[in-house]
């Protein structure tokens, strides 16, 4: 079988770095420099396709330096192959001139043709390739006369001469955002070389921790642009917190002395006026705020107050001012005075005194036969003005009666308790006193000045016999009836006759002495009471008041 001879071909292309022996000229800036050594240059292999593709035939040395190649595909005049390849300048600020040879020491039978950036070699003049930028070129060998001799190889080889020729200035912009902080302007900076100084913002009420570069890498003025182009940066911040001084006066106390509050933020503290005491007032200092806080609503128990920075950049103080708002009032048995704190509505809830027990004897039995009625209770509001005068009077519970003491009526109005003896030996009644009244007026000793009134309870009355067949009932230890409709400031028991028994004897009714009130009660009546609700039958001793701010105007 006849066999046609085919060819190989072994190709070397080498690249020959020339920067080692050279020294070149700088041009920076615009102005001429020394030269330098060059330990930012180098131009390497970066592709290499046989034919359109890759394979085992053509392969790039480790040191990317030398590209080899062998085919066998030139067996018949006309048959070809190709080496494409790529070159790339590695250097980020050297420019470089490349100059390409090939040789053939069989150019008989093989015609080597090859081209680099377009431009046919053996080249006229050098190619420059720019810091960083890549370009092709080829080497195509032709089998252009039959080989009459054995299987051969024949070994071409082409040289890239590379030589540095002149650095250019890359210069980049650093663009600052200063990320709420005060405006930055940018900044060029040249490839290779450190930022240097970097302006730093300012934001009030923030610290500025530094910039930060588009992966979130922090930098600084020492940092070094060693790839081209620019650059963002992000100015990062950390809020500042600012102590505030917390201050109370001597009627409520605050759960911290000082507080940290973030910059334009909110934080709340805890206060707890003292009994019978609410916050009234919170002032706090240039650039600080109190939220959720109403002065006119007292609030007589711990709350939370909301203190705000308001983008002040320095610390505070707030002080809290609590003020009185409930006055109690006990007995004591004269008047007693509230000067109003501030204008506003008022709860008003008083409570008459107690009327005093009765005493009985029938045949040689001593007993306490019956309880006094317990004094009214009355709830008003009233609208008061500031620095107005009052007198609270609290009415005083009757005396209870007793076999000799004639018992005194309550302070404020209570009747005397009456005492029946009579020519019954046998049998007689004591009256318990009347309660007195409790009330606030305007004026001491004037009457028509008052304004609530809660009515003292009637001391209790009784009978002189245990059998009485009359109708009338006992309430609240007094009898039901009335005597009379006089209305006093107090009154001491009268006497009730009622006629009728089955024996036709006189039956003996006796009442206890009358409540003050309004109108003092008849004997055996609470006295009236004057207010928005009255309650019966409340207090069970002496009288009490008691005033509650409600609201401010």
């Amino acid at each position: 079988m006849y066999r046609k001879k085919s060819m190989w071909i072994i190709l070397m292309l080498l690249l020959i770095i020339g920067f080692a022996s050279v020294t070149t000229t700088l041009v920076l800036n615009g102005k001429v420099g020394i030269g330098v050594e060059l330990d930012d240059f180098d131009v390497i292999f970066i592709e290499s396709l046989l034919d359109g593709k890759e394979n085992e035939k053509s392969t790039i040395s480790e040191d990317k330096k030398t590209i080899t190649f062998s085919t066998d595909k030139l067996i018949s005049v006309g048959d070809a192959s190709r080496l494409n390849y790529k070159v790339k300048n590695t250097s980020t600020q050297y420019n470089a001139d490349v100059e390409i040879n090939c040789t053939n020491e069989t150019s008989e039978y093989v015609n080597v043709t090859s081209s680099f950036d377009g431009n046919q070699i053996p080249l006229v003049l050098p190619i420059n390739i720019k810091a960083q930028e890549v370009k092709s070129g080829y080497i195509n060998a032709e089998l252009i006369k039959a080989y009459a001799g054995e299987d051969t190889s024949i070994e071409i080889k082409c040289t890239i001469n590379v030589t540095a020729t002149s650095r250019e200035t890359y210069a980049y912009s650093l663009n600052f955002n200063s990320n709420g902080g005060s405006e930055v302007d940018d900044k060029s900076v040249v490839l290779n070389e450190e930022y240097g100084k970097l302006e730093e913002p300012i934001r009030e009420g923030y610290t500025f921790l530094g910039w930060y570069d588009e992966e979130d890498n922090k930098v600084d003025e020492t940092t070094i642009l060693d790839s081209k182009g620019n650059r963002n940066l992000k100015a990062k911040w950390e809020v500042n917190e600012y102590p505030v001084t917390i201050k109370t006066n001597e009627h409520g106390n605050s759960e911290v002395n000082s507080i940290n509050v973030v910059y334009n933020e909110t934080i709340n503290v805890k206060v707890t006026p003292n009994k019978n005491y609410y916050l009234s007032s919170v002032e706090c200092s240039d650039g600080y705020s109190i939220e959720n806080f109403d002065s006119k609503i007292p609030i007589y128990e711990e709350q939370s107050i909301t203190i705000r920075n308001n983008k002040k950049a320095e610390s505070g103080e707030c002080v809290f001012t609590f003020g009185q708002g409930i006055f109690e009032y006990n007995y004591i048995g004269s008047e007693q005075t509230l000067i109003v704190p501030v204008d506003g509505t008022y709860k008003v809830e008083l409570v008459g005194g107690k009327g005093g027990n009765s005493f009985s004897k029938i045949g040689s039995v001593h007993q306490q036969s019956a309880q006094g009625e317990k004094g009214s209770q009355v709830i008003s509001q009233i609208s008061l003005s500031k620095d107005d005068l009052y007198y609270i009077l609290v009415g005083g519970s009757g005396t209870d009666a007793s076999s000799s003491v004639i018992p005194n009526g309550g302070y404020n109005g209570g009747g005397y308790g009456g005492r029946f003896n009579g020519n019954i030996s046998t049998a007689y009644v004591n009256c318990g006193a009347g309660g007195g009244a409790t009330d606030i007026r305007s004026k001491l000793d004037d009457l028509t000045s008052r304004i609530a009134v809660a009515g003292g309870g009637a001391g209790a009355g009784g009978n002189a016999y245990m059998d009485l067949n009359d109708v009338y009932a006992l309430k609240n230890g007094n009898i039901s009836a009335k005597s009379n409709n006089t209305l006093l400031t107090g009154s001491t028991g009268a006497v009730f006759y009622a006629n009728g028994n089955s024996n036709g004897n006189a039956t003996r009714l006796y009442y206890g002495a009358g409540g003050g009130g309004l109108y003092g009660g008849s004997a055996g009546f609470a006295g009236t009471s004057l207010g928005d609700i009255i309650n019966y039958g409340v207090g069970s001793g002496n009288g009490y008041a008691k005033i509650t701010l409600v609201s401010i105007d």
